[in-house]
């Protein structure tokens, strides 16, 4: 809280010793130097505009600013002579919280989280837009504009955005050429996906997973995001996603980085997937904050990254999570040499606007491809086919069995001998003669309309025909004996 806003709190004066009282004049000392509302509820949070910036206050935190303001309040009494009197409200934790009810009630708001909040109406796409020190940039035009409390977002790069020009990322970009491995695709998928996650544009509905060795860079890129995202990019692990309040702060976040995800099995594993799944889907969270309302259908406008030192194992029914995961595999290790002492700060201290800029660049190619495409044609490296392979064969083996021996056709059908017989071989040369567990040649149809992509469906080929799969039909490449 301000310097002006706790010295404005001292003089709080109130006619009766009401909580709904006070929220009132809490709102009024929490208004923006303009004049605007300068607070609000939403999620299981409170956002409030301080200094420059909105911030995020939990449920513990916005009740300590409420005790703040009103420490020093006073209630006007009327004395017998007609005459005023003025008695401390002293309040007690049992107001402070009905007051902060009363606040949430008077606040409460569901505007995009980052988004355009009591504008003048003449704003471009909030979607396409990235908020520096200085100004708000349309990425689609490369207009700026100032930026001030009515951009309603946690994230403010930490940059000037005049800064950006001239400014050098050499030291970066020979970190990315040393991950690329000489791949020319790898740098442009990792420059779009953070363009992307700058943007509060989600309808393309992508995550990212990075998978690799120890020491290869994760964590780099990690530090590096965080540095330029501040609390607005949301780390957090599967155990504590998994736990009845994991969900707290995604309301407000604009990324969610998820470390070591991990070979994980059970009922906590498939609710982290679920929250994937829901994240990537813009589909409506329930948060529970630990000492606050549960609230629901909160939209989040987070992108999701995760990174694994393995193939990590998450439910993946129909490619849920496979259609819309961007695969970057980092395939070198610097734990055994060549790996630069102190790189991560010397990043940050002495190139982060260079790397803003780079970021930027993604950002405007990913609008640039939807603005004349209509959509994304993502960069896809070599070694990222090789994992997104291995992530179905991990995950969803039927998945995997249909990506590599059949192709999309709505109107296509494959006769169910043709389909087992290459079941039967695929399970010979990928999975060495093993068949996972739970499916098998019998029940193949059925899994495959179950667990399979493509929304393929057990049909007859004609009336009273051979019983097959409808909605695929077999690769030109493959070869069934």
């Amino acid at each position: 809280m301000s310097e002006m806003t706790v010295k404005a709190a001292e003089g709080v004066q109130l006619t009766r010793r009401e909580p709904g009282q006070a929220a009132e004049a809490v709102m009024r000392l929490l208004r923006t130097p303009s004049g605007r509302q300068g607070v609000y509820w939403r999620g299981g949070e409170l956002m409030l505009w301080a200094g420059s910036r909105w911030r995020v206050l939990s449920v513990v935190e916005a009740m300590d600013l409420m005790l703040l303001l009103l420490k020093d309040a006073v209630v006007i009494k009327r004395t017998e002579d007609d005459g005023e009197r003025k008695v401390r409200l002293s309040p007690s934790v049992g107001f402070v919280e009905d007051t902060l009810r009363f606040v949430q009630a008077m606040a409460r708001t569901d505007s995009d989280v980052p988004g355009w909040k009591n504008g003048s109406g003449g704003e471009p796409d909030a979607a396409w837009c990235i908020p520096f020190e200085d100004v708000v940039l349309d990425v689609k035009t490369g207009k700026t504009w100032t930026r001030d409390e009515t951009w309603f977002g946690t994230m403010v790069l930490p940059v000037r955005y005049e800064d950006l020009e001239g400014a050098k990322a050499e030291r970066w970009a020979k970190c990315v050429e040393q991950w690329a491995c000489g791949d020319a695709e790898w740098g442009p998928l990792l420059q779009m996906s953070l363009g992307y996650m700058l943007m509060p544009v989600r309808r393309l509905r992508k995550c990212l997973l990075i998978q690799g060795e120890t020491g290869g860079g994760k964590g780099v890129i990690q530090h590096v995001v965080r540095a330029m995202m501040g609390r607005a990019l949301q780390i957090s692990n599967m155990e504590a996603l998994a736990d009845k309040h994991g969900t707290v702060g995604l309301g407000s976040a604009q990324g969610l980085w998820v470390p070591e995800v991990t070979k994980g099995r059970g009922e906590s594993a498939r609710t982290v997937a679920r929250l994937f799944k829901e994240i990537v889907g813009e589909d409506g969270l329930t948060i529970n904050p630990k000492f606050g309302q549960v609230e629901r259908g909160v939209k989040c406008g987070a992108m999701l990254v995760m990174t694994s030192n393995v193939v990590p194992q998450l439910e993946n029914e129909r490619g849920g999570l496979t259609n819309k995961m961007l695969m970057l595999p980092i395939r070198k290790s610097f734990d055994k040499g060549g790996a630069e002492v102190g790189l991560k700060d010397r990043l940050v201290r002495e190139e982060l606007a260079g790397i803003v800029g780079w970021a930027v660049e993604g950002a405007r190619r990913v609008a640039k491809e939807v603005e004349e495409r209509g959509e994304v044609k993502w960069p896809k490296p070599e070694v990222g086919v090789e994992m997104e392979e291995a992530f179905l064969v991990e995950n969803s083996p039927v998945a995997a069995f249909q990506a590599v021996c059949f192709e999309k056709a709505a109107k296509g059908f494959v006769a169910g001998e043709l389909v087992r017989r290459a079941w039967k071989a695929w399970v010979r040369d990928q999975l060495r003669g093993r068949e996972p567990e739970g499916v098998s040649e019998h029940n193949l149809l059925t899994k495959l309309e179950d667990q399979g992509m493509w929304g393929v469906v057990k049909s007859r080929n004609g009336s009273g025909g051979s019983r097959g799969m409808r909605g695929m039909v077999l690769r030109a490449t493959r070869k069934v004996e």
